[in-house]
């Protein structure tokens, strides 16, 4: 009996400590969330802020001729982080595309590359932020575009 009770308690303390170790990775799980971040605040210990990439969205775009720099395209906007709570700034993807949807060009980019005003920290909810960015105009040949968020 006590040594059933003994492999048991070093069986929970394994689990946990493999829970304490992939604690990032047990974020990605929309139903082991909550259970870790309770955890981790009665442990003191650290995790990135949430996330949630479709609560970012991308208003107010506008992609046009640049007008200083020949053979160029000017994107301008502003992005929003629409969640209940601060998230990092996420990566920027442009893709240009063929008449067949075919992508021809693109470009990602980090949130220095495409604020117009520098971030600090997180980016906040319910707070739109403009961006700019000079791109490489990719021809006639791209007739549309769309625009990604990825993690960063």
């Amino acid at each position: 009996m006590i040594w059933a009770l003994a492999c048991l308690t070093l069986i929970a303390l394994l689990a946990g400590q493999l829970a304490y170790n992939e604690r990032e990775h047990l974020l990605k799980h929309p139903g082991a969330e909550p259970w870790v971040r309770q955890a981790c605040n009665w442990l003191n210990c650290d995790l990135p802020p949430p996330a949630d990439l479709n609560a970012i969205h991308l208003i107010n775009r506008q992609v046009h001729t640049h007008p200083t720099y020949p053979g160029a395209l000017m994107v301008t906007g502003r992005v929003e982080n629409r969640a209940n709570f601060p998230q990092h700034w996420p990566v920027m993807e442009m893709v240009f595309m063929d008449i067949m949807g075919r992508p021809i060009a693109a470009r990602r980019l980090a949130s220095d590359a495409y604020l117009l005003h520098p971030a600090n920290g997180l980016m906040p909810p319910g707070t739109p932020a403009d961006i700019r960015l000079d791109l490489k105009d990719p021809g006639a040949a791209a007739v549309s575009y769309e625009f990604r968020f990825l993690a960063p």
